[in-house]
């Protein structure tokens, strides 16, 4: 189930961007956040902790369900699996198209690269 951000979480609004300048991250743009909007948001968390446990509880209920190590884990072999079978049916494209070729060349039909191409 798809949640909006305000459901398990305290969105922070930000000050525009700021460029990284070293690092890894070098010429990438992150967030300034504010700091303004983080004070009135740990304030509405000190002033409404029931709001906040209610808010930690589907967090964590779409943690467990989203990126448990199991879930994390079958979504990650999902995807190795179909990287594999596309490699096979790849490989398998590339011998019919070379046997093609092969037979192609056998029978003296000008193929692309043969040396045999019109002119």
């Amino acid at each position: 189930m798809l949640r909006s951000a305000e459901e398990n979480s305290y969105p922070l609004k930000i000050d525009g961007l700021t460029e990284i300048t070293f690092g890894a991250f070098k010429g990438h743009m992150w967030a300034k956040p504010s700091v303004s909007h983080l004070r009135e948001l740990m304030r509405r968390v000190v002033e409404h902790p029931e709001e906040a446990l209610a808010k930690g509880s589907v967090a964590r209920k779409d943690m467990v369900e989203k990126y448990s190590p199991a879930v994390v884990t079958k979504g990650m072999v999902a995807r190795l699996r179909k990287l594999v079978a596309d490699k096979r049916e790849r490989r398998k494209q590339a011998a019919v198209s070379e046997a093609a070729v092969e037979a192609a060349g056998a029978a003296g039909v000008a193929t692309p690269g043969s040396g045999k191409e019109e002119l």
